[in-house]
């Protein structure tokens, strides 16, 4: 995922465009609107994606570790994620939800599908490379 600025004559409008042409918004700061990631590409409302960002709420992990964001969980609508690691969170998200749930959304059909025991070994190494948990 390639977020790109979008400038435009009214601030309040300007934000990310990714390479399917999603936009995303941007907080002062520069970050990028954690809500649209999680609705657009998580396929998720931003409440309960944010429950996994950091791992304030009790049985949820803290997979934002490391990464750059601003605001929290707590008040989901402040939280926002340093555009180069967006993509980074969002693999995070999808691999431990994956694993958790065995199932994982695929856009281009729009909808949930099994995953495989090649994907499910996939996304077990990718978090264990990060040292993040396993579900």
């Amino acid at each position: 995922m390639e977020l790109k600025p979008v400038e435009t004559s009214m601030p309040f409008l300007d934000g990310f465009k990714d390479e399917t042409g999603r936009t995303y918004g941007r907080t002062d700061e520069g970050y990028v609107v954690f809500g649209g990631l999680a609705v657009q590409v998580l396929n998720q409302q931003s409440q309960y994606a944010a429950r996994y960002v950091d791992g304030l709420l009790p049985g949820y992990p803290d997979l934002g570790r490391g990464l750059h964001l601003e605001g929290t969980s707590a008040d989901y609508h402040t939280l926002a994620v340093a555009p180069d690691d967006a993509e980074e969170l969002v693999h995070r998200i999808v691999a431990y939800c994956g694993l958790q749930q065995r199932r994982v959304w695929r856009e281009e059909i729009r909808e949930s599908v099994s995953l495989s025991a090649e994907e499910l070994a996939q996304f077990t190494t990718f978090l264990q490379e990060r040292e993040l948990p396993i579900p």
